[in-house]
């Protein structure tokens, strides 16, 4: 420290001003590179995310309203993992089920668009007669794709 002070003290004024100005414009530089323009951007992105994700969640009550709103399909006999296994194949989804007990499962997916989930989910419980207990979406919605957990029960 001691070093620092004795080279400023040995400077002229003017060589001072001009370093003091460099400094502070270093230090602006720095500062704009490092916290502004990174905000910035990042405001920049989630401008644009928000509208789209509103729009999202507006379809996804829509269709969450009409899933409510629409009777289950007959109540079916037979293997329920078999038939929930069949309305997957049949929607082109890779799943993770797990028999619970005869009546109960629960479906795994590790990845589905968002938009992609609730369809699926109305298609299994028309096709299979089956009523969906839980349901966990969770996941980072960048690029559109959650994971689905979902316990199904027949009816």
């Amino acid at each position: 420290m001691n070093k620092l002070k004795e080279f400023w003290q040995q400077r002229n004024p003017r060589e001072r001003l001009y370093l003091s100005v460099c400094g502070s414009f270093a230090a602006f530089a720095i500062l704009y590179a490092g916290i502004w323009q990174p905000i910035s951007t990042s405001r920049a992105q989630l401008g644009k995310q928000v509208p789209q994700m509103q729009l999202q969640l507006t379809e996804l009550q829509r269709q969450l309203a009409q899933l409510k709103s629409s009777p289950a399909g007959p109540s079916r006999n037979g293997d329920l993992r078999a038939a929930v296994q069949a309305s997957l194949d049949a929607k082109s989804a890779t799943a993770d089920i797990q028999v619970l007990s005869a009546d109960k499962l629960q479906i795994k997916i590790a990845q589905i668009r968002f938009a992609d989930a609730l369809p699926l989910l109305a298609a299994l419980r028309s096709e299979t007669g089956s009523r969906i207990s839980s349901l966990q979406v969770s996941g980072p919605a960048h690029n559109g794709l959650v994971q689905l957990s979902a316990i199904v029960e027949r009816q």
